[in-house]
């Protein structure tokens, strides 16, 4: 698996993180994951779930890069986050889905 510094690094070869003392950098970035996600909303929408993994991929690997320029260890967060889920009632909340 691609590790974030590796997601990071290829970002900034190709000029995507030159704006990072922008403002609006984490803003448009995490807007970027969102767009992500939507695409994959609509290849699923259109029946073609082979896209779908491309899109995941794009969050993934923008998630990564996020993760990498504000200094967060994206892997040990997650790993507290499963833990914390594990934990959970079924269907906590009383959600849906």
């Amino acid at each position: 698996m691609v590790t974030q510094q590796e997601a990071h690094d290829v970002e900034v070869a190709h000029g995507l993180t030159e704006l990072k003392n922008n403002p609006l950098y984490v803003p448009t970035k995490l807007a970027l994951i969102m767009s992500e996600a939507a695409e994959a909303l609509e290849w699923h929408r259109q029946g073609k779930s082979e896209e779908i993994g491309h899109e995941l991929a794009d969050i993934m690997l923008r998630t990564m890069n996020l993760a990498e320029d504000l200094g967060i260890d994206l892997n040990a967060c997650i790993e507290a986050k499963h833990k914390i889920n594990m934990g959970r009632p079924f269907k906590h909340g009383n959600k849906l889905y």
